[in-house]
Formats: structure tokens, C-alpha cells, sequence
């Protein structure tokens, strides 16, 4: 699959979101088929953005609300113990297709309150955001 029709996949995958307020506000294509230059989506309403991006073979979902910004994976694994089974953003252009489907589809069944911009979702996306990240040790 070319990175453009991807892009038309997400943007497929994610159409759920003009049913909550939503509108696409940026869309842009990849220049040519080259995995470092990638495509992004925006999509915006009147609290909460939405930015999916696919650059240098990363897939990000990354919202928004005032000055708190949180990723799809850093909520996953905070608030819904690793519901997705997603352990990592790298996709490979021929993996990305079903990896696109499945983090839209849990946002769509799971994301109400984060998508609706509502602040006790918020408040904790915030502290989570702000608290200091644990480095692992090596063994």
C-alpha cells in the first residue's frame, strides 16, 4: 500500500470524529513514497485536537486540550494498562494499515471522555504529562 492511500485509510478510520465535533483542518500527503517524509492529519474541535501523523515510519495519535498534550500510546498504557496490545509507535508501511484501523477503532469505543474535552480526563492527562518519567536500569 502507498503512504497517500494510508493516509486515505486513516483519514477513512477516523471520520467517526466530524460525529463528535470535529473537523479535518490540515491534511498533508505525503510528497512521494518516502517512509522519513511521511503524511499528517489535524483535526480540531472546540476543546480538544487531534493530530495522527506518520513520519519516519512512527505512528502517532496525539491530542491536545489548552496546553496538555497526550499521546495515544502514553494513554494506553497509563489509564488503560496496554488495552491495545501496542507496545511501540514503529510501523513499517506494510504493517501500518492494520495498526491504523485498530487505534481508531479503540478510540472510537474508548476515547469519549478524552475526545469530548472533559476535565477530570484532562486534569489526570495533565499530571501524567508533568510527572517525571522513571528511568529504568539496565541488568
Amino acid at each position: 500500500m502507498k503512504l497517500n492511500d494510508l493516509l486515505a485509510l486513516a483519514e477513512r478510520c477516523f471520520a467517526f470524529t466530524r460525529e463528535r465535533g470535529f473537523e479535518l483542518v490540515n491534511r498533508v500527503p505525503a510528497p512521494n513514497d518516502n517512509f522519513r517524509q511521511g503524511w499528517v492529519l489535524e483535526y480540531r474541535s472546540r476543546l480538544v485536537e487531534i493530530r495522527i501523523e506518520y513520519l519516519d515510519w512512527q505512528f502517532h495519535v496525539i491530542f491536545t486540550h489548552g496546553p496538555t498534550k497526550a499521546s495515544y500510546l502514553m494513554i494506553d498504557r497509563e489509564l488503560h494498562v496496554r488495552r491495545s496490545g501496542l507496545y511501540g509507535d514503529m510501523f513499517p508501511p506494510e504493517k501500518l494499515a492494520g495498526a491504523i484501523e485498530h487505534v481508531a477503532a479503540d478510540i472510537r469505543a474508548n476515547y469519549a471522555d478524552v475526545l469530548a474535552g472533559e476535565d477530570s480526563i484532562w486534569a489526570k492527562l495533565k499530571r501524567l504529562s508533568d510527572a517525571p518519567t522513571a528511568k529504568g536500569k539496565l541488568p
